[in-house]
């Protein structure tokens, strides 16, 4: 018997770290020693990893131009009980290949007690070389990356699959999650490792549990969630649709949830981390890194799911899939004194009221009776909203498809005034899309909650004379929400640093001096372009607002350490500075215009939809409107916006304040806006339309026609 070559012993390895139970694993073996001659047939080593599949069929086949298979296969073998495979081809081969593996079955890595049959082909393209040692690894991400290929190739946007090899394993790190592979790091050379906290193959690891444990959560085979996010994520746009067409479930032919590959993989790698089920129990393994790496990626993805930092939490969207496997789609309504609101926009060209008088009744019976935020939880395996009140520290969690109601108390101690609100506790909230749960705005500073388990993570206190917006907007994938100070005469801007649970404060001089015309006592909210990075700060009833470019904001840390745990007020000389150059701030006046007839606006808040980079802007206490789109702050017009449209005293009853708005990106691929009015009804608001409406010959930036005589611009929706 042959001594075993330098890469029989590598396999050797690997076979033994993909064994979910290893009893034996020696340093050699057998084997037999193959020559690289022109006799030779190539052989390809590697293994099949979903969990380690077993009794699988491996089938290669040579390769086309675009990375589709030709001909008969080349080779077939039948993957081990680890997962493995090797196999000898019919003749000696170099170039391309797709592999196939279809059949045989293998531990879930969501849930290890269940065996999960692979019904439908996964696939892997990669080159092989008659003269050296080829291995190839087949997982659902290899899958994704020669869908990705073929898409690349098709569009000519690669000129050979070397090239478009590289570029789509790029392209999915950048919605999946880094795995801090260089351009000469093969996907297909590295293996998943269940067992080590670090590493490329950690992260590989986990990453490949998240698809399992999405698979899960959202009811469906695991082989069918990597099918249809291949068929999604292969055009780069994680939209539920490939190239603008629909995607059909394989079953039964219905069109696949437009966040199925981003919010559902989102909440997954979120879940994942703290699962009791699933191939990390029992190992003592830190999975904070690679859950932040999942989630920080498909958190970029996930703005359709209100997984992007909207305003004070008023209006939320969330798709999901019920009990019949079907996606659903729903705007949900904080209605104050009406309860929570719900809106069915499964087609967003007829929304229909959907709200639910026994689960209003349950929250009211929660304790609950009045609903000033919504917030849809993403890091759950379930449909979780989280609710709260004003002037309560009470808060409540909605189980949205067993509705289940389960309330808690925060310890907030002190309350916070706002010129349309007194004696407020919370006074606004939003998603964390890469640590899960909510960062409230409260009365005692900036407070980080899981409404999985009900209990307060974390807090950073208010720094000592100044007060919390009620109107918040951020980046959780960046680590930063910003506020403007409401204090009159009191600071500029605020920024919480979430990765170190500090607060950042900006002289006022500083502010008034980039921004001498924007309210300076009382800028009275913020939204954020999470895409773009751009925050979007409105003064209070005013023309007047500013674009922050958050990336050129500076922090410099405190002398001594900034107190954060359970204390509601600390100095402004522990907290750190936050610098703004001028070249990050740009002011913008929302009457100017051509023409004598561009009048001042009335203006208080602001909502932006991150994926077409749309702002709404509105006011609580008023009936103007505007819409803007952000420039690209890569673009050659640079930061900035240098389209709006607006309209002055529309026909509806503004809702009061804070700012009930929010924006989203729903299942027909346009941007609407919600504002909340105060007659049980929202307004629905065609973002694209409303901007591309003709101007009036007298003002280039206000529109000719009333917009609330257009049903397809503007729609009252009863909630």
């Amino acid at each position: 018997m042959h001594s075993p070559t330098p890469f029989q012993k590598t396999a050797l390895w690997l076979a033994c770290a993909l064994a979910l139970t290893l009893s034996a694993c020696g340093g050699g073996g057998g084997g037999t020693e193959t020559a690289s001659t022109s006799t030779t047939p190539t052989v390809i080593d590697g293994a099949l990893v979903l969990g380690a599949v077993q009794g699988a069929t491996i089938a290669v086949y040579a390769a086309d131009n675009e990375g589709k298979k030709t001909g008969l296969a080349l080779g077939t073998t039948t993957s081990k009980a680890d997962g493995t495979y090797s196999v000898k081809l019919s003749k000696e081969y170099t170039g391309a290949v797709l592999i196939e593996a279809q059949g045989g079955n293998y531990k879930s890595e969501a849930d290890t007690s269940k065996t999960v049959q692979l019904s439908a082909a996964v696939t892997a393209l990669a080159f092989v070389d008659k003269n050296t040692p080829n291995t190839v690894h087949v997982t659902p991400l290899t899958h994704m990356v020669a869908s990705r290929v073929e898409t690349l190739i098709q569009d000519q946007d690669s000129p050979n699959i070397t090239a478009a090899l590289i570029k789509a394993q790029r392209d999915l790190q950048e919605l999946l999650g880094d795995l801090d592979l260089g351009d000469t790091d093969l996907l297909t050379h590295l293996l998943p490792d269940f067992n080590s906290g670090n590493g490329k193959g950690y992260r590989y690891g986990y990453l490949l549990g998240t698809l399992e444990e999405a698979a899960k959560n959202t009811a469906l085979h695991p082989v069918e969630f990597m099918r249809l996010c291949a068929r999604d994520l292969a055009d780069h746009r994680a939209d539920g649709k490939h190239k603008g067409q629909a995607i059909q479930h394989s079953n039964n032919g219905k069109a696949m949830g437009a966040t199925l590959c981003s919010s559902s993989l989102n909440a997954a790698a979120l879940s994942l981390r703290h699962s009791t089920t699933s191939i990390y129990v029992g190992k003592n393994i830190d999975l904070s890194d690679a859950s932040q790496q999942v989630a920080a990626a498909t958190a970029h993805s996930a703005g359709v799911t209100g997984a992007t930092a909207t305003s004070s939490g008023a209006i939320t969207y969330m798709e999901y899939y019920d009990e019949t496997g079907t996606a659903q789609k729903r705007v949900f309504v904080a209605g104050r004194e009406h309860g929570l609101g719900v809106i069915n926009v499964n087609d967003p060209t007829a929304p229909v009221r959907a709200t639910d008088a026994g689960l209003t009744q349950k929250i009211i019976d929660a304790g609950l009776s009045s609903v000033g935020g919504v917030v849809a939880i993403n890091n759950s395996s379930r449909p979780l909203l989280f609710l709260f009140d004003y002037g309560s520290d009470l808060v409540v969690k909605v189980d949205v498809l067993s509705q289940t109601v389960t309330a808690d108390h925060l310890n907030i101690e002190g309350t916070v005034e706002y010129s349309g609100a007194s004696n407020v506790k919370i006074s606004g909230g939003m998603l964390d899309t890469v640590q899960g749960g909510v960062w409230l705005a409260t009365a005692d500073g900036l407070v980080h909650y899981d409404p999985i388990s009900m209990t307060e993570v974390a807090r950073i206190a208010q720094p000592e004379g100044t007060v919390i917006n009620e109107n918040i907007g951020g980046d959780p994938s960046s680590n930063v929400i910003l506020s403007p100070d409401y204090n009159h005469n009191g600071r500029g801007l605020i920024a919480y640093r979430l990765d170190e649970t500090k607060a950042y404060i900006q002289d006022l001089g500083e502010w008034e001096k980039l921004l001498p015309k924007l309210s300076p006592n009382e800028p009275d909210a913020l939204s954020m372009d999470t895409a773009y990075k751009v925050a979007v700060v409105t003064g209070e009833h005013d023309s007047n607002i500013a674009l922050i470019y958050t990336p050129s904001l500076t922090y410099t840390l405190p002398a001594a350490p900034a107190n954060t745990v359970k204390a509601s007020v600390v100095s402004s000389a522990s907290v750190g500075v936050l610098t703004a150059p001028a070249s990050a701030v740009k002011p913008i006046l929302l009457s100017d215009g051509v023409g004598g007839d561009c009048t001042a606006l009335d203006i208080s808040g602001s909502s932006v939809e991150s994926n077409q980079h749309l702002v709404l802007f509105m006011a609580g206490n008023s009936q103007d409107l505007a819409v803007g789109l952000l420039n690209d702050p890569n673009s050659a017009a640079g930061f900035g916006m240098t389209q709006w449209k607006s309209w002055v005293g529309g026909s509806f009853g503004p809702a009061g304040d804070p700012h009930g708005v929010g924006s989203y990106q729903l299942s027909d691929g346009r941007s609407y806006g919600f504002v909340l009015t105060d007659t049980h009804q929202v307004l629905m608001i065609d973002l694209k339309k409303f901007l591309d409406a003709p101007a009036k010959a007298t003002c280039s930036t206000r529109l000719n026609s009333d917009p609330f005589m257009d049903l397809s611009m503007i729609k009252r929706v009863a909630y």
